[in-house]
């Protein structure tokens, strides 16, 4: 016998899904241009490796290969000054979009690819 009985389980796990997925959009909208502490170091990072500031780039805290990448961006795009979110956001979804789609058959590949996303 259980202690705890919901009559309308069905009705009330919709009712939470929704309600999560409601304040998860709604959060996603009033965070969507905040960056924390570690994608400022990054873009600064990159802004180092733009400038050819190679010992300010080079530490062994930070990867290197994400801040490469945000620099060469910049470099290409040219964003304005409150463009670097975007910019930086975008970067991540197309390393992790190019990591998602690897084929089946390259399995080697793909845990190559996925060690060196979580390193950047």
């Amino acid at each position: 016998m259980e202690i705890f009985q919901v009559k309308n389980s069905n009705a009330l796990e919709r009712t939470l899904f929704t309600g999560t997925v409601i304040l998860g959009l709604v959060c996603a909208w009033v965070f969507r241009q905040t960056i924390i502490s570690d994608g400022i170091s990054y873009l600064d990072l990159g802004d180092a490796y733009l400038r050819g500031d190679w010992s300010a780039a080079a530490n062994a805290y930070w990867s290197p290969l994400y801040p490469y990448l945000l620099g060469a961006a910049m470099r290409i795009l040219h964003p304005p000054a409150g463009g670097n979110s975007k910019l930086y956001q975008k970067i991540i979804q197309c390393i992790g979009h190019h990591v998602r789609e690897l084929p089946d058959s390259s399995l080697p590949y793909y845990f190559f690819c996925r060690l060196l996303f979580k390193w950047c």
